[in-house]
């Protein structure tokens, strides 16, 4: 069965971030895991936050008769590695849990500010395991947000997919496919056909269109080897 697992606020201004966290999560629970996304929320000076203000999600593929010992792995996970002073939540649902009310109030995070025992409610409502590993818990919020981003097919980008980040740097569009991402596509519309070449600039992060895991690039104007190369979308620190 497949399950969402969403973290949020597990860092501090010395360590390393969330993404890192869900990543090492996936490793950790050792299911086949269809990649952790990153999702943005709102930048606002009355939402505590390290830099970014994102959460991150994983999707496994669990039988249903395991899901506790995913949940309980996950919980010493957090417990034991999220940084000093951090305010870690955690959210375990299944596809089906994460329904058009809970995704209101994910596209709610990244525009207002939002209360934490919003997200308690509907996580009750629904049977969505919603949990605070810390500080005050207002990593629930980024949690619950996080999972129903990525279930909706039109949101987040991709910061682990497979062996994508150990590609090497010059590789064919057929390499990228064979990652898990659906279509690299061109800035100027055009869907890139196997064969192409393409350089990775050492950052491929597609992202998650309509359902599809997306890959976007630009041609190169003659920098590097290959035809074209990847569009590098890095969200600077917010300094508050």
């Amino acid at each position: 069965m497949k399950y969402f697992i969403g973290i949020d606020d597990t860092d501090n201004e010395e360590s390393r971030g969330t993404g890192n966290m869900a990543r090492r999560l996936a490793r950790r629970l050792a299911y086949p895991c269809l990649g952790v996304t990153r999702h943005q929320f709102l930048i606002h000076p009355d939402i505590p936050f390290t830099s970014h203000n994102s959460g991150a999600c994983m999707v496994l593929d669990v039988p249903e008769e395991n899901i506790s010992e995913v949940k309980d792995t996950a919980v010493d996970f957090l417990e034991s590695e999220s940084a000093s002073g951090s305010d870690p939540g955690l959210c375990i649902a299944g596809e089906a849990q994460l329904g058009a009310d809970v995704l209101r109030y994910a596209r709610d995070a990244q525009n207002i500010v939002l209360e934490m025992e919003t997200a308690i409610e509907l996580a009750a409502t629904a049977g969505i395991s919603l949990t605070q590993h810390g500080g005050n818990g207002q990593g629930i919020i980024g949690a619950l947000s996080s999972c129903a981003l990525r279930a909706s097919g039109d949101d987040g980008r991709f910061i682990d997919l497979n062996d994508a980040r150990k590609l090497g740097e010059t590789v064919t569009v057929a390499d990228l496919l064979e990652q898990g991402i659906d279509e690299v596509v061109c800035s100027d519309g055009q869907t890139l056909a196997p064969e192409t070449k393409v350089n990775t600039m050492g950052w491929v992060r597609p992202e998650l269109k309509n359902g599809l895991i997306i890959l976007k690039v630009a041609k190169n104007n003659g920098r590097g080897v290959g035809s074209y190369e990847v569009i590098i979308s890095k969200r600077k620190k917010y300094n508050r």
